[in-house]
């Protein structure tokens, strides 16, 4: 359970009053006590930057007509006008949710915002649809326009009959919005920094998007739960985003009041300041997540929750499903996956699940893809012959796109094929040479950047990092990291402990071992024994 010292602070205005000082609320189980983080803390207010008081937020943030006290206008002329005027004369039909989803990807990563919020705005906003039943752009009674439903001065600020149109301009929009709005969030209290790669530091530009007042409120509520669990809550788009296990303030805080400030830092520091004060109110060391670096958790279920895979002697797969305590009892993945020579995790469709692609006896590489919602796998695809000359083969994102690549050796030399965004890959890239002495390659994410990260054992079992340099699909030069690694039969990755940092997992024997990712450190805690029992088990992954 996490703690609050909540600090003194002046008294806000009479409509804000509350009794923060007397009520901090345990942080709930989900996403925080299996991973061991929380503990108490406090931090001294003299020992907070605190800017200038503020006054009462705009009202209409997002184009909303709302009035002061953030309740809907009664509807007028003004609102009745809506996009039907504004969109006159133009139709379409729909795209396909998969070009929805090609959209709001390509929009996030031009702005720099999270794909996965991105998509759950627009699923609130207009259910994934840009046109509706009569072939006209999707609206509200706000004049609301489209997939993102931009409304007002806001939408005023682009080109409106593309807005009505062109759904990917639309999702372009509204990504540029929600980026806009991550301004307006750090300038709310612009003495204390907020990391942009933290989720929990989205849920206020998540808010200003809708608006002011209450029914913000509501809305960033209900778009958190959305996050967490969009197999249960989105399930016509859960196929596109992986749940992401965001710790929201009303996790951390009893009586948390909309929109106080928050921030929150990669150490797991959460602050909550006083939107007017900017006084400090409480602050703990909890769970925090980057956003991306979610979809690295190797996870089968898109729980948010890393998993592993194992295939036995008699060629059956397992699944083992991480539950937040641990790994639950094995699943059953089929038989027949001994024809493989190799087996390895990736996420070919960036879509938040483990994927498994497989090298045949001939040379062939298969994919087999994940079920959304599932954990199963569909039916294998081929993606091409020649594989069979590669000793090592590991998934790595080398570029930083969220789809991941494949990094190849050939004795000393190491080859590069770049994942297309087709579940497939471009041609093969020689990546350097001076590898004749590797025996085991492991992709995987160090800091948590984004950009992958390579481990490496040589011949005399000596283990070496290899930390991405990002935005050049190069490596720095390696570090040693240990010797004693050449018992291990086999290593996977997958983040057991939903911090976001990839851990790493080794079997020796009938012992599976787990080595935890210290963050910010690129380095591993003391190995922890998690199991005695694979002893029949020859891969995991």
């Amino acid at each position: 359970m996490s703690s609050f010292t909540p600090t003194t602070a002046p008294a806000g205005p009479a409509t804000r009053r509350r009794a923060i000082g007397a009520v901090v609320a345990a942080a709930l189980a989900v996403g925080l006590s299996s991973t061991g983080l929380p503990s108490a803390a406090s931090a001294p207010a003299a020992a907070e930057a605190r800017p200038a008081q503020r006054t009462a937020p705009a009202a209409d943030i997002h184009g909303r007509l709302l009035t002061a006290d953030g309740k809907l206008r009664t509807p007028s002329d003004a609102v009745a006008v809506a996009s039907a005027s504004r969109c006159a004369g133009i139709t379409g039909t729909n795209p396909s949710r998969a070009e929805i989803n090609t959209a709001l990807e390509d929009a996030a990563r031009a702005h720099s915002v999270p794909p996965q919020l991105l998509k759950v705005i627009a699923f609130k906003e207009s259910t994934w649809r840009q046109f509706d039943a009569q072939g006209h752009p999707v609206a509200d009674a706000l004049g609301g326009i489209g997939l993102m439903q931009l409304t007002g001065g806001t939408a005023d600020a682009y080109d409106v009959p593309r807005l009505c149109r062109d759904f990917a301009y639309n999702a372009w929009a509204g990504a540029h919005v929600l980026a806009g709005k991550w301004a307006k969030a750090q300038g709310d209290l612009s003495d204390v920094a907020m990391d942009r790669a933290l989720i929990e530091n989205w849920y206020l530009p998540a808010r200003y998007y809708n608006g002011g007042g209450s029914l913000a409120d509501g809305y960033v509520r209900e778009a958190m739960a959305f996050l967490r669990d969009p197999v249960r809550l989105m399930p016509q788009i859960a196929q596109y985003t992986a749940a992401v296990p965001i710790t929201t303030p009303q996790m951390v805080i009893a009586g948390y009041d909309d929109p106080d400030s928050i921030r929150a830092s990669a150490d797991g520091r959460y602050r909550i300041y006083d939107y007017y004060s900017n006084a400090l109110l409480a602050s703990a060391t909890v769970a925090v997540h980057r956003w991306d670096g979610t979809h690295r958790a190797h996870d089968l279920d898109g729980d948010g929750r890393g998993d592993l895979l194992g295939r036995n002697s008699r060629g059956e797969l397992f699944a083992y499903r991480n539950d937040g305590s641990g790994f639950a009892d094995r699943q059953a993945r089929g038989r027949g996956w001994g024809q493989y020579t190799a087996l390895l995790d990736t996420d070919i469709n960036a879509d938040g699940r483990t994927d498994v692609l497989g090298r045949d006896s001939e040379g062939q590489l298969w994919r087999y893809v994940t079920q959304p919602g599932t954990g199963y796998f569909n039916d294998r695809q081929l993606v091409g012959g020649g594989w069979g000359k590669y000793e090592n083969l590991t998934a790595i994102d080398l570029d930083g796109d969220r789809y991941l690549d494949l990094l190849a050796r050939d004795g000393g030399v190491l080859h590069f094929y770049r994942n297309n965004h087709n579940k497939n890959f471009d041609k093969a890239v020689r990546y350097g040479e001076g590898w004749d002495n590797i025996d085991r390659i492991l992709g995987t994410d160090l800091n948590a950047d984004g950009y992958g990260d390579l481990l490496a054992r040589n011949k005399d079992g000596e283990l070496y990092r290899y930390i991405n340099r990002r935005g050049t699909n190069r490596f720095a030069t390696r570090e040693r990291i240990g010797s004693g690694w050449g018992k291990y039969e086999s290593f996977a990755t997958t983040d057991y402990n939903g911090d976001g940092h990839l851990d790493l997992f080794a079997r020796d024997g009938g012992t599976l071992h787990y080595y935890r990712t210290i963050p910010g450190k690129n380095y591993f805690t003391d190995r922890v024994v998690i199991s005695r029992n694979w002893d029949n088990i020859t891969n995991i992954l």
